[in-house]
C-alpha cells in the first residue's frame, strides 16, 4: 500500500508545480501533466459504466445458466464484481 501513497505524492508534487510532459500524440509537444491525469481520470471513471453494464449482463448469464455452470459462473461474476469496486476505488482516491 505505501506504493500507492508514493504514486500519489508524487501525482501531487507534479499537478501542484505546473510540471509539464511531452505529449503522446505529439512529442514536440508539451501538456500540463495536471490536465493529462485529470482526462485519464474521467476517462477510468466513464469505463465505469462499462463495468456496470458487465455487471448486468454476467448476472443474467448466471439466472439462466444450466445447474452445473452455475457455480463457476457466480465465482467469476464474484471476481469482476471485486475487480470493478477495486478499480472505482482506486480511482477515487
Amino acid at each position: 500500500m505505501t506504493h500507492t501513497n508514493d504514486y500519489i505524492a508524487l501525482a501531487s508534487v507534479m499537478s501542484h508545480q505546473e510540471f509539464k510532459v511531452k505529449s503522446a500524440n505529439n512529442p514536440s509537444e508539451e501538456v500540463n501533466f495536471r490536465k493529462l491525469l485529470l482526462c485519464r481520470c474521467q476517462r477510468e471513471f466513464e469505463s465505469s459504466d462499462k463495468d456496470d453494464k458487465e455487471v448486468i449482463t454476467r448476472k443474467e448469464a448466471i439466472d439462466v445458466a444450466a445447474e452445473e455452470d452455475k457455480a463457476r459462473l457466480q465465482e467469476e461474476f464474484d471476481t469482476f464484481v471485486r475487480k470493478a469496486r477495486h478499480r472505482k476505488l482506486g480511482n477515487i482516491r
